[in-house]
């Protein structure tokens, strides 16, 4: 089992995930994608001030549209830009 899959495993359980000022990039986020796919347990996602970027908005928007747990997504201080605030809300 890879390290991304041990991560994952731990993060499904969760109610809360908070990792803001982590310094996240888009690739780093893959993690978290899988984990707001699959997720039966998550209520709120923490990613505020950290580098993630319109490319992974649609990745997130995607995983969100199966996502019936999550009440809370805090993006702040990213740079998605209204494009990617925009493929969040469905609004492609």
């Amino acid at each position: 089992m890879k390290n991304s899959d041990k991560l994952v495993k731990k993060l499904l359980k969760k109610k809360v995930i908070n990792f803001n000022c982590m310094h996240l990039k888009d690739n780093d986020s893959d993690v978290l994608i899988e984990v707001l796919r699959t997720s039966e347990t998550l209520e709120r996602l923490y990613l505020n001030n950290n580098k993630i970027t319109l490319d992974d908005s649609g990745k997130f928007a995607d995983a969100l549209a199966n996502n019936r747990t999550l009440w809370i997504l805090h993006l702040n201080s990213n740079t998605i830009g209204a494009k990617g605030a925009q493929r969040l809300a469905g609004l492609k």
